[in-house]
């Protein structure tokens, strides 16, 4: 049983990435065949979701979420006046994209591997949206890897 973790940095101030080559990428370096990989972000303001890559549907979600979670609203998460705890220095008002991620499902996506591929539908892909992304740098996820090599399967 192969058990394979790589953290990987996401950089820019988008509001979704396409990650799809990357997690193939270190599927393929795991040398799993047979198993799963799980992709999970380190950040509370950002979900991983499997879902079709194409610019409508994604401004779609973008305004169904806004019209959820009006960015102008008042938010106690917000009010420095109110919150006392979890705060740093230059705290900013993010309470909508916390929101956003906790209806999100789930912030995580988990793939099945097999024959060393992952198994996603046609249009299918995995994208990393980050509902605070200004003045960010960069995100941080976790893909790990596990299942069992192929006896003829080289890891790199």
């Amino acid at each position: 049983m192969i058990f394979y973790t790589k953290i990987k940095k996401i950089s820019g101030e988008k509001e979704y990435f396409n990650i799809t080559q990357m997690v193939i990428d270190e599927v393929k370096k795991s040398g799993v065949w047979k198993g799963d990989v799980i992709v999970y972000p380190l950040h509370t303001t950002v979900g991983i979701k499997k879902q079709e890559d194409e610019p409508g549907l994604l401004n779609d979600m973008k305004r169904a979420f806004l019209r959820l979670f009006p960015k102008d609203s008042y938010y106690e998460h917000d009010d420095f006046e109110k919150r006392i705890v979890n705060m740093s220095p230059n705290e900013r008002k993010n309470a909508a994209a916390h929101l956003m991620t906790t209806f999100f499902a789930n912030s995580f996506e988990l793939v099945i591997i097999e024959n060393g591929e992952l198994m996603l539908g046609h249009w299918q892909s995995i994208l990393l949206f980050d509902f605070d992304p200004k003045n960010r740098g960069s995100r941080e996820i976790v893909i790990q890897v596990k299942g069992i090599p192929s006896e003829n399967n080289n890891q790199e």
